[in-house]
């Protein structure tokens, strides 16, 4: 990870990334909820899923091959790697602001 990343996923996950027992416990944090949304609220988790922009496909594949034991964690390191996917292309991909009239903030 390059260090502009790093202090960018830092900030937004409140710890340390590049000290690998804290993606430990980042994933570790994501997999209890979504354990707890697996057991109380399914639909609230795949909608959860779909506006993190977690791939369909992907998540297709978790689902048919994970046994339910293990769902919670390959769905937590989905999101993880959607997260920081997301970040990277935050960080690569500057778009300009509208100059259009009516768009000003």
């Amino acid at each position: 990870m390059n260090i502009g990343f790093d202090s960018e996923l830092q900030k937004y996950l409140g710890v340390e990334v590049h000290h690998p027992d804290n993606e430990k416990l980042s994933i570790r944090l994501i997999k209890e909820r979504v354990s707890e949304l697996l057991d109380t609220d399914p639909s609230l988790l795949f909608s959860y899923l779909y506006r993190l922009d977690v791939e369909e496909s992907e998540l297709q594949a978790i689902l048919q091959v994970t046994p339910p034991d293990l769902l919670a964690d390959s769905l937590a390191d989905a999101i993880w790697r959607r997260q920081k996917a997301r970040l990277a292309s935050k960080k690569n991909i500057k778009v300009k602001p509208v100059q259009e009239d009516g768009w000003d903030l």
